[in-house]
């Protein structure tokens, strides 16, 4: 399995997901400022060992928006979330704040939130702005290729 984001000249980036099997997904990544929405993603789900979006995926869902529902998949969605805010007011969001954003968007969307710890939000973070750094020496039109789980 291996995950191969490719930077794209316009508006989007791709991400081509090749499972186990030799099958494959590619999604189109929007681009959004920050790292690509499915690489934060995977930074998440690496770290955590939880299952969101991309090990749905990775274990034979079709992308969309009418996946079969899970709870944990919906909770790592909101930490995902909660992550790109944090990238988008440039990383430095203080961990305990980046927990206290989660659980609102956990009741907002009735998601139960994951137990977790700032320890965990720092490692990410630091997860993520390693990804950063790797992207941001990716040209366009070169990938980036990040080992499967």
């Amino acid at each position: 399995m291996a995950f191969e984001f490719k930077k794209g000249t316009g508006r989007e980036d791709v991400l081509l997901i090749t499972r186990p099997d030799g099958s494959s997904e590619t999604l189109v990544c929007p681009k959004q400022g920050i790292i690509p929405h499915e690489m934060v993603h995977y930074a998440v789900e690496s770290v955590l060992n939880r299952n969101g979006f991309l090990a749905k995926v990775v274990q034979g869902e079709v992308p969309g928006y009418t996946m079969s529902p899970s709870d944990e998949a919906e909770s790592v969605e909101r930490l995902v979330e909660a992550m790109q805010a944090d990238g988008w007011s440039g990383w430095t969001t203080d961990p305990a704040a980046i927990l206290d954003m989660y659980a609102v968007s956990c009741d907002a969307r009735a998601s139960k939130p994951l137990p977790l710890h700032v320890g965990e939000i720092a490692e990410i973070r630091d997860f993520i702005l390693t990804l950063t750094a790797q992207w941001s020496e990716v040209a366009p039109g070169q990938s980036l290729k990040l080992p499967g789980w």
